[in-house]
């Protein structure tokens, strides 16, 4: 088990470029797929008045 310790110890700073690049993979890749995969905004816009103007004409969405 200290083998390891030790090791680790020696090659501490690889062990942190590695989680350093984990990290901004992570978030690189979410930010892409956000972007990528949201509703463009007059999309959005235009689903939203159409909701409220059916529930304003007596149709109430669940």
């Amino acid at each position: 088990m200290s083998e390891i310790i030790e090791f680790i110890k020696r090659h501490w700073i690889a062990y942190l470029i590695g989680a350093i690049l984990a990290i901004a993979l992570g978030l690189g890749v979410s930010l892409y797929i956000l972007r990528v995969g949201s509703t463009p905004e007059q999309l959005h816009a235009e689903e939203v008045a159409s909701e409220q103007s059916k529930s304003s004409s007596g149709l109430y969405l669940f």
